[in-house]
C-alpha cells in the first residue's frame, strides 16, 4: 500500500509486456491512497516537486526478497533508466516502453532511481 502524505505521485501499473494498464493520480486526502496485488508490476512518477510518500507491506520484511524487476525495463545503473523514468512521467494509458530490448527495471515494486 502507498499512502501520498504530500504533492502528487502517479502510479503505475504495467502488463507483462511493459505496457501501461493503468495510471493513478495519488493526493492526499481523496485519491491519495492505492494497493497492488503482489506479483503486479508498477512504479511511481513524482509529479510534484518535494512529493512524500509512504509505503507499507506485509512483515517480516527482508530487503534480499523486496524487489523483482521486470524484463522489459532497463537496470537502476544503465543509461536507459533516465530515458524510462522521462516516458513514465507523460506516458498514456496503453502505451508501451519501447526501448525494450533486454528487460528488466520496473520492479513488481520499484521506482529506478536518476
Amino acid at each position: 500500500m502507498v499512502l501520498t502524505l504530500r504533492g502528487q505521485i502517479d502510479a503505475l501499473v504495467f502488463d507483462d509486456l511493459g505496457r501501461i494498464t493503468r495510471r493513478v493520480s495519488l493526493a492526499p486526502g481523496g485519491e491519495g491512497i492505492i494497493q497492488n496485488q503482489g506479483g503486479v508490476w508498477h512504479s511511481f512518477v513524482f509529479v510534484e516537486k518535494d512529493s512524500v510518500a509512504f509505503e507499507l507491506k506485509p512483515g517480516p520484511y527482508d530487503a534480499s526478497l523486496d524487489k523483482e524487476f521486470a524484463s522489459w525495463s532497463p537496470r537502476e545503473d544503465e543509461p536507459e533508466a533516465a530515458a524510462f523514468v522521462r516516458w513514465m512521467a507523460a506516458a498514456p494509458v496503453g502505451e508501451r516502453w519501447n526501448a525494450a530490448r533486454e528487460p528488466r527495471l520496473v520492479e513488481r515494486g520499484a521506482v529506478p532511481k536518476v
